[in-house]
């Protein structure tokens, strides 16, 4: 028995095959199973199958055994495929997420209701390689955090690799996800319309005329800036921690204000498909993502206090980012044997905060003013090569070249220039891989990765190598190691001074190094037609970790030394990850538990190693689907051990040279107190319809159903006086819960023609 798995655009090689009597099958997640016999009629050297999209059949009112299947754990190591077309049937926040739904896997965190973005296996988001038909995407967010930038109804394929990848990919030293946005329909016209209570989606499709091709255009907009729901309200009022303002922003004197925050986010997807013939594809792809936040206001404070002139304070609050990418991809199968992809892409990633609070007093005004922006520009050029030489070698081989382009720039007031960064760097990448089985049971794939990195002058090697050994048809054995490397930073700005945002630098071999990452994987599976049971324990350590803080520093000094407020770290995290999938039936879904530990050392910041702000020892998810006629119900179970962070342990007070005391708040270790747990539970719930030829589905979620109070993170203040009387009293310190997302309903409505 022979098998073999296609890449991404379908084409697959099967060696030395019986002409006569030989049954082929054929499977993709989320599609039907075919199979083809060869009787020895015709002599098969190449042939086109098409399988059909998995769904619901309305005439008999009874669903596939296989259609309820949303997630596929591959036979290679620390590798899921998703299925974006079953996404909608899973409870979601609004909008049918794939980042979200890529948090219910084991080894990704999936208690960061703030953040999209992936947490794997004690690795950062920063750290995950997001690639788009071939463009590298940076950021990942729609809402803050809410929502991921990708549009679920316009991707095809999601291949997700939580550690020990083959060494085709590079530059970054966590994980990979690879995703593919749909082709369009090359035998008809089709659209598909979805609305919920946040925003509207509409994808249309259809084949080219007079070539073999297709077309496809995917737009999604929220509607936020013109209905606000309560989904809305919900949502915002938890990402500005703050509610709406409906009564006088004043202080009783005669003054009153307003607030009237504006948001917006829409992505957009485009895809062109060219089949030059049977060995030659063409596709052209587009995406843009966008979001605008406008949370300005005006606060008149009037007359008073024996004043006769008015005052007023009009603060200006403006944020926005997104991402631009385009990619051309070639395709070409030279012979059965050899296979080529050329790809050239450019994406842009930008962000842009600014906030200006101006006071004006009769006729004198005076105003304070901050500017952050940040860009990256992206080029990369790929040439990957498959060559299958024999049943027993698959060799891969490529190289690629990427060229980075930063800025960022923080003004105080127009003139004082806290930070004006602009760097270049490139770096060029070749590698060759060899997937070998020896025998039936043992694969073995051992490869490396060459990269000259022209910012430090340096070359690095990255080996790798991954086993996997299947004693029996339905047990396996599997191991992986390897080691990588990352060029480009996301840096987390700790600012005591407040208004800051993260923003990226491109390694400098100084004060940002270049970051290094080992993986070792070893683990194990159990594999029926109805279960997986699978078991995979790894340990990462990283160097070249990067923290900066103002904590040491002042944002008006402008002749302080921008590299001063950068402290370099290590960082290794460990843990174990258990799966169990029901994989077909009406009722599917998967129980996931991960125990793990990240731990940093940052010795300039503290002696001892300390845990990371993600670190969580103990993760529990429960996912479950049910499929009933026209109906699909499911739900999901979240927990996860609370979070660290650093708390205050006391007040002290230091007198000043004028006589005044001053006082401070004395914290602890760093990170080592912990937020309570973390629960949640989600639920939703769908029925499908046909009116005519037209397809509907409507459906209703509600994402943390016994409105579980989350904490965000923990707020501490010290209170010197009597709030009843406002006299000075004995100093306090103040604790306040800033809260997570409680119970959110939506609904929407899907539409197929």
């Amino acid at each position: 028995m022979q098998s073999a798995s296609s890449n991404i655009e379908g084409y697959f090689t099967l060696l030395a095959v019986p002409k006569k009597g030989s049954r082929l099958i054929f499977n993709y997640l989320g599609y039907k199973r075919d199979t083809i016999w060869l009787d020895g009629s015709k002599d098969f050297k190449e042939f086109n199958v098409e399988l059909v999209n998995e769904g619901v059949d309305l005439d008999v009112f009874e669903y596939s055994e296989e259609s309820n299947q949303s997630m596929e754990s591959s036979e290679e190591i620390s590798k899921i495929s998703i299925n974006p077309a079953q996404l909608q049937n899973l409870p979601n926040l609004g909008e049918v997420d794939i980042f979200r739904s890529l948090q219910l896997l084991p080894g990704i965190s999936g208690a960061n209701e703030s953040s999209s973005g992936l947490y794997v296996r004690g690795g950062t988001p920063d750290q995950n390689l997001i690639l788009l038909d071939g463009m590298n995407i940076y950021h990942v967010d729609h809402f803050f955090g809410i929502f991921s930038a990708f549009n679920a109804n316009a991707i095809k394929d999601v291949q997700v690799y939580k550690g020990g990848f083959e060494a085709k990919y590079g530059g970054r030293v966590s994980s990979v996800v690879d995703m593919t946005a749909k082709s369009g329909n090359l035998k008809k016209p089709a659209i598909n319309v979805t609305a919920n209570m946040l925003s509207a989606n509409v994808v249309a499709e259809t084949p080219l005329p007079f070539v073999n091709g297709s077309f496809l255009l995917a737009a999604r907009r929220s509607y936020t800036d013109v209905l606000r729901s309560p989904t809305y309200q919900s949502i915002f009022n938890n990402v500005t921690e703050a509610e709406e303002e409906e009564e006088p922003l004043g202080f009783g004197i005669g003054g009153g204000g307003s607030v009237d925050p504006e948001f917006f986010f829409y992505d957009l997807n485009a895809k062109l498909n060219l089949n030059l013939g049977k060995k030659d594809v063409v596709s052209l792809n587009f995406f843009n993502s966008r979001d605008n936040l406008d949370n300005s206001s005006v606060q008149d404070f009037g007359a008073g206090l024996g004043l006769d002139t008015e005052s007023k304070l009009e603060t200006t609050d403006v944020t926005k980012w997104g991402n631009t990418g385009t990619s051309f991809k070639w395709s070409r199968q030279w012979s059965p044997k050899v296979f080529n992809r050329v790809l050239a892409s450019y994406s842009q990633y930008d962000s842009d905060y600014e906030l200006i609070d101006k006071f004006t007093f009769d006729t004198l005004s005076f105003q304070f003013s901050t500017q952050q922006t940040n860009k990256i520009q992206d080029i990369t050029l790929r040439d990957d090569l498959e060559w299958k030489i024999s049943e027993q070698h698959n060799v891969g081989m490529g190289i690629w070249y990427t060229r980075n382009e930063i800025d960022y720039l923080n003004f105080i007031d127009d003139t004082i220039e806290v930070q004006n960064q602009n760097d270049m760097g490139s770096y060029i990448s070749a590698y060759i891989q060899d997937q070998w089985s020896p025998t039936k049971w043992l694969k073995l794939n051992a490869g490396l990765r060459f990269s000259r990195y022209d910012v430090v002058s340096q070359n690095y090697l990255e080996p790798r190598l991954s086993v996997l050994v299947k004693p029996t048809k339905k047990f396996r054995l599997k191991a992986a190691w390897g080691r990588y490397n990352q060029f480009i930073n996301r840096i987390i700005l700790e600012n005591i001074f407040g208004g800051s945002r993260d923003f990226w630098l491109l390694a400098n071999g100084g004060t940002i190094p270049v970051q290094t990452s080992e993986h070792i994987i070893v683990g194990a599976a159990y594999e029926t037609k109805d279960f997986l049971i699978d078991v995979e324990a790894y340990r990462k350590t990283n160097t070249g970790l990067v923290e900066y803080s103002l904590r040491f520093g002042d944002p008006y000094n402008v002749e302080q030394d921008f590299d001063d407020l950068f402290f370099e770290g290590t960082g290794i995290s460990r843990g174990i990850e258990f799966l169990l999938q029901k994989k077909f039936g009406a009722l599917t879904g998967w129980l996931a538990y991960t125990l793990s530990e990240v731990e940093y050392s940052f010795p300039e910041l503290q002696e001892n190693p300390f845990p990371a702000l993600h670190d969580q020892r103990n993760e529990v998810k429960l996912i479950a689907m049910y499929k009933w006629k026209r109906f699909a119900f499911s739900g999901t179970f979240v927990y996860a051990t609370g979070k660290p962070y650093t708390a205050p342990v006391g007040v002290y007070e230091i007198s000043l040279l004028n006589g005044y005391q001053q006082k401070y708040i004395h914290v602890g270790d760093k990170n080592s107190s912990r937020l309570p747990a973390y629960h949640r539970m989600d639920l939703g719930a769908n029925y499908s319809f046909n009116i005519g030829k037209i397809e509907n589905k409507v459906g209703i979620s509600v994402f943390n159903v016994y409105n579980r109070r989350n904490i965000k993170y923990r707020r501490f203040q010290i209170q010197n006086f009597d709030p009843q009387t406002f006299l000075p009293t004995e100093s306090k310190l103040l604790q306040t819960d800033v809260n997570l997302l409680g119970i959110v309903p939506n609904l929407f409505i899907n539409i197929r023609f």
